[in-house]
């Protein structure tokens, strides 16, 4: 019978050893997304780019981490920002809507006689109010 002896810390290193393969491999296709889907760099620079990241793969990630970092956050952006406005546009209406029933459920207190004119008033200034705020 064949036993293993495979220790604690024999494990935590397997662990670690699989999170930092997992963890290049995100970076690497991080560096490949950004670098095709950038349109500020030549087909000759992309290709050249591409070569030294699968010749020398972590000298090139880190190299092209270094270079365009700071562009690889702008044009993540970029690329996120029609998205962005679609949701702002389309919840747009949703929170009109709402101050639309507040004034309406205002205006029906005020005709109830549940408040008074004064309170009406004040009350609708305060809506006013926190409507230009937000």
């Amino acid at each position: 019978m064949l036993t293993t002896v495979y220790p604690l810390l024999d494990i935590f290193l397997t662990m670690l050893i699989i999170a930092g393969l997992f963890l290049w491999v995100v970076l690497l296709v991080m560096v490949f997304a950004d670098l095709f889907k950038n349109g500020d760099q030549s087909g000759w620079a992309k290709a050249l780019w591409t070569i030294v990241v699968i010749i020398i793969p972590l000298f090139g990630a880190l190299a092209y981490l270094i270079v365009h970092g700071k562009g690889m956050n702008r044009r993540a952006i970029e690329r996120q920002q029609p998205a962005v406005d679609e949701l702002v546009e389309r919840t747009a209406p949703v929170g009109r809507a709402q101050n639309v029933d507040d004034l309406t459920e205002l205006i029906k207190m005020r005709d109830s006689g549940t408040i008074t004119a004064e309170e009406y008033e004040q009350r609708k200034a305060e809506f006013f109010a926190k409507s230009r705020q937000g």
